[in-house]
């Protein structure tokens, strides 16, 4: 079976504060399954307000590390596509190295 990974993948161009979203591309065991939820979690931390920013993307760590312990995802991709919206969310490196 081929997965269209692109499609799987579509993300908003930036965040609302105008800075581009990075996304990794699948790695080798990253499952349809897990890529789509990562993409809707990138999503919300990317696009999350200030005041809420720290929270979500703890969230979202959390989430996706039932993903990557489950086998659909793994944890560089998670790890790199998380930290990459935070960074789009506004957050420094200080912040998210406090999270992931």
């Amino acid at each position: 079976m081929t997965v269209d990974w692109e499609q799987l993948w579509e993300q908003p161009e930036a965040a609302p504060n105008g800075h581009p979203i990075e996304l990794r591309h699948a790695s080798e065991g990253d499952t349809p399954y897990g890529m789509s939820a990562l993409r809707d979690e990138a999503a919300l931390v990317a696009t999350a307000p200030v005041g809420q920013r720290n929270d979500t993307l703890n969230r979202a760590w959390y989430r996706m590390g039932k993903v990557v312990a489950g086998g659909n995802l793994t944890f560089d991709t998670a790890h790199h596509t998380l930290a990459d919206a935070a960074r789009s969310a506004g957050l420094d490196q200080g912040e998210i190295d406090l999270v992931l």
